[in-house]
């Protein structure tokens, strides 16, 4: 008789633990290889190293045994009309076989502790109204809803294309 499959989403066994760490310029290897896995592309280990070693830039990633299993990029953002500056959080990615089982809000987590110790005023994020997951996400870690109406225009500069 053939064992049945758990289900996609069953909780982390202990062993499988998640280990959620700031990357530093020694780990655009790293970094390469979760945005190649996330997104389908990558810049340069050079271009990855300096933007790691950015004071301004966090790239926060999740990991079981050593395997990326989900990634946060965010920047801090300096304002003129305040001390404090605000973090924007860019980007939140979780491989499929691993979401619904908390390493998104611990990501955020991590992000809202680092804005704290940076003294920062706030932290924000964007997304479209029909993610709805993104949305339960913000609102399950504490954000709230500031404009329903904001709409994202982008201005294109170049082919968009990553460096080498």
């Amino acid at each position: 008789m053939r064992k049945s499959k758990p289900p996609p989403n069953r909780p982390l066994r202990p062993a499988a633990r998640v280990r959620i760490r700031r990357l530093t310029p020694g780990d655009g290897a790293l970094a390469g290889a979760a945005l190649r896995r996330f997104q389908g592309r990558a810049a340069g280990v050079a271009k990855l190293r300096e933007y790691l070693g950015g004071a301004s830039n966090l790239f926060l990633l999740a990991e079981i045994r050593g395997i990326p299993v989900g990634f946060l990029r965010a920047h801090v953002l300096e304002r003129p009309d305040r001390i404090e500056g605000q973090l924007f959080i860019y980007d939140i990615e979780v491989a499929p076989r691993y979401r619904r089982r908390g390493i998104g809000r611990r990501l955020v987590a991590r992000a809202l502790q680092f804005a704290r110790s940076e003294l920062l005023f706030e932290a924000f994020v964007l997304t479209s109204r029909g993610n709805r997951a993104a949305a339960a996400l913000y609102e399950a870690t504490g954000a709230s809803l500031e404009d329903p109406e904001a709409l994202l225009f982008v201005y294109p500069l170049s082919g968009g294309e990553p460096g080498p």
